[in-house]
């Protein structure tokens, strides 16, 4: 995943409507990018 790809995965996170699509973003998030990127999931979660 390219700094470019991450923007958009978390802008997928953080520029929705509601908290429920936000979770089911950063779900997926988690899976493709959370292996290589472990503290952004957490830093999510934990905010």
């Amino acid at each position: 995943m390219d700094n470019k790809a991450l923007a958009a995965d978390l802008k997928a996170i953080h520029g929705v409507d509601t908290l429920e699509i936000a979770e089911v973003n950063l779900e997926q998030f988690d899976k493709v990018g959370g292996d290589k990127y472990p503290h952004v999931v957490k830093s999510w979660r934990s905010n």
